[in-house]
């Protein structure tokens, strides 16, 4: 009996150093409901389908099992990328939006770990997995500059499960720290976890332990420690609201739960021969955190919205004012960003660049007119300027994409996703066609330039392409003064919209918000066949 007992255990536990009178059904049942019993914890590629808050509330059990994964060393790297090169071009780029540590302390830490070569692996602990997480992130920027090949990108692998292990065993700035760079390197992972299962996760451990408050002087720790609490919260925020917005789904930080100063420079900073690159380094910051503090606005504000919020705004202008005022706050934040933007160059940070701007920009004002239960209503936001719009962020994403600067990630895919729709809807709303084949055009370019380890990439891909081929068909001959077909617009057009928004619930989940258009079209479509019964039923009373 104790045999078969100690089989459901895990292996450093056996029945025989459990108190007597313990609930063993209970206890196996727990283990196994956490750990899946041996569920490839060192796998790379097991992917949760939402986040686990019970493993939140019982890390206890977790903390008992003996780490066993390691970090391997990455062999036959080119002679040009080494791990300062790595640590340098995550600190030139990913640094800058979110400050959360010191560059320094990084480097000697990297000096000191055999990650490249013939060595042994590497046992997993903070410092090593911290400084492997910053190379990966260093390695993702290389490829996006073409300097590093989609074969060299995907011999960096990193260990979930072990890695959140790790961090749920000891919840402190450390961990939090190092769960924000495996929130990060998800994004740009095609065979991880989902980024938002680990975000979601990142922002309940920071809440946890108090990151969403004020540090007061006389708390006990000194100014740098508290500066350096504040601006892991706002990478925190950033990173949530960066997600959430990109999935259309609801925040682990809500915008009432914190009180928390935007980052600031330090004395050390202040005074050191590096000002300039650290007040830079907090300009960008503040930006990119204005930049998501609206996207979360409007995210919670125009589309996620209770019916009992939505009935506040009353008739459609007051509606016209919510979006004409967001509309303007945008624009504010562009012209900010171009106060102290560069010219497009691979040797300045992306943030500061008119393309990085100009994406960003034209990506809100798509979120801000896409269909909604706020402005639906309102014929003022019409398919002609949502899709005028959308043309122009696919052009200003191009741009990015040849500067190489186009970040081959999760965010990129879902945003591309989206605006397919918004084109699809637009198409079949208009005849106005013709402008739309050189944005397909570029939006394959992008797609199909991602590695073939992104599915959804190329599922996306898919889509434009026979977009093409449906406006290729309607304007043959160049003759762009036709409109498209009755045959074109019910039939390929109607299935490859199907496609779309199936796709996009696929990733993005059937609570998104960017399924609020197919939501619509299928109550539409009830509506019509509920007509045409009672139509038929009219007639044959009628016979």
């Amino acid at each position: 009996m104790s045999q078969f007992v100690n089989s459901l255990l895990p292996s450093n536990i056996k029945v025989e150093s459990l108190e007597t009178g313990i609930d063993l059904k209970a206890f196996i049942s727990e283990f196994q409901h956490l750990t899946g019993k041996e569920t490839d914890r060192g796998s790379c590629s097991s992917r949760p389908s939402f986040p686990s808050d019970v493993a939140l509330e019982n890390t206890r059990v977790i903390s008992n099992e003996t780490s066993s994964a390691q970090l391997n060393p990455i062999r036959d790297l080119p002679s040009d990328i080494t791990c300062t090169t790595l640590v340098q071009a995550y600190f030139n780029q990913f640094h800058r939006t979110y400050p959360i540590f010191d560059k320094s302390t990084i480097q000697a830490e990297a000096a000191g770990m055999a990650f490249f070569g013939d060595h042994e692996p590497i046992d997993i602990n903070f410092r090593s997995v911290r400084v492997y997480l910053i190379i990966t992130l260093g390695a993702a920027l290389l490829h996006r500059a073409r300097r590093v090949s989609d074969e060299t990108l995907a011999r960096f692998r990193v260990p979930y499960h072990e890695v959140v292990r790790i961090c749920l065993e000891d919840p402190s700035v450390e961990s939090i720290q190092i769960l924000h760079l495996l929130a990060l390197h998800s994004i740009h992972d095609p065979t991880g976890w989902q980024p938002w299962v680990i975000t979601g996760l990142l922002g309940r451990q920071a809440m946890s332990i108090g990151l969403n408050q004020n540090m007061k002087s006389g708390s006990g720790s000194s100014f740098l420690e508290m500066e350096l609490r504040h601006r892991l919260f706002w990478s925190i925020f950033s990173m949530d609201r960066l997600v959430s917005v990109s999935y259309g789904l609801p925040f682990a930080i809500d915008e009432n739960d914190f009180d928390v100063p935007l980052p600031g420079v330090t004395m050390e900073e202040f005074a050191s021969s590096q000002q300039a690159d650290y007040l830079l380094t907090l300009q960008i910051a503040r930006q990119s955190i204005a930049l998501r503090d609206l996207e979360g606005k409007m995210l919670s504000q125009i589309h996620l919205q209770s019916r009992e919020h939505r009935t506040q705004f009353g008739d459609g202008r007051d509606h016209h004012r919510v979006i004409d005022r967001f509309c303007a706050q945008a624009q504010d934040w562009y012209t900010q960003g171009c106060l102290y933007s560069r010219m497009d160059d691979s040797d300045v940070p992306i943030h500061t660049t008119i393309s990085w701007l100009t994406v960003n920009y034209h990506r809100i004002l798509a979120m801000l007119y896409y269909p909604s239960k706020l402005n639906s209503q309102s014929s003022t936001y019409g398919p002609g300027r949502l899709q005028h719009i959308a043309q122009k962020y696919i052009q200003s994403l191009h741009v990015q994409f040849q500067d190489g600067h186009l970040a081959f990630s999760h965010i990129t895919i879902n945003r591309l996703l989206v605006i397919c729709r918004i084109l699809l809807h637009c198409c079949s709303s208009t005849t106005s066609h013709a402008e739309l084949e050189d944005v397909v055009d570029k939006s394959i370019i992008i797609l199909e330039n991602f590695s073939p380890a992104w599915e959804s990439a190329h599922l996306c891909c898919l889509q434009f392409q026979r977009f093409k081929r449906i406006i290729a068909a309607a304007y043959k001959d160049n003759d762009f003064t036709s409109p498209i077909s009755t045959r074109t617009k019910n039939s390929t057009l109607e299935s490859l919209i199907d496609e779309s928004e199936s796709l996009i619930e696929r990733i993005m989940g059937p609570s998104s918000i960017h399924n609020y258009l197919a939501i619509t079209r299928s109550s539409d479509r009830a509506q019509r066949n509920e007509c045409m019964y009672s139509q038929a039923d009219a007639f044959r009373l009628d016979g």
